[in-house]
């Protein structure tokens, strides 16, 4: 599996060359070196994630659909140990198409609908979500706008209705 640092970089505390590179450009977040770092600690170099990030104060672990399970682990116990470590909630996000990752990003609100847009040739999202469930959502809005975009690399709009 992969990580987003090498496995060289999961296993130890400085970075290599080029993952300090990727560090240095904003490609890599802290949050990627250490959640890499935890999770080789934890499982070595049999599990993967594509993304960590912190969504207002919670840990957004980004991942394949088929890693979830192993992430979280028997009982809870990774997932435990990863929300200790880092003092923060921990949501574990099994990557997919934009309608799986958009409704596991805002549950447990509900999405009454997805709608492609297109504009210049590029295509978008209009969510809609139900506005007496605003109050469910775990992140704020104009965050949890940016967590899709960065976690589908799509252009959203959020619409309360």
């Amino acid at each position: 599996m992969s990580f987003p640092v090498c496995s060289v970089c999961a296993k130890n505390l400085y970075l290599c060359v080029d993952c300090q590179r990727k560090y240095d450009s904003g490609q890599l977040t802290s949050y990627d070196v250490d959640v890499s770092r935890q999770l080789f600690n934890l499982m070595g170099d049999s599990i993967g994630f594509k993304k960590a990030i912190d969504a207002d104060g919670i840990l957004i672990i980004v991942c394949d659909s088929s890693e979830v399970g192993k992430i979280i682990g028997l009982s809870g116990e990774n997932i435990k140990k990863i929300s200790n470590f880092f003092n923060m909630k921990v949501k574990i996000i099994g990557g997919g198409d934009f309608e799986e990752v958009t409704k596991s990003l805002i549950a447990p609100a509900h999405v009454k609908s997805i709608n492609s847009v297109f504009s210049n040739g590029q295509q978008g999202y209009r969510v809609h979500i139900a506005q007496n469930d605003m109050d469910l959502l775990r992140i704020s809005s104009k965050n949890l706008k940016m967590l899709i975009q960065t976690v589908t690399d799509s252009e959203v709009e959020l619409i309360f209705d």
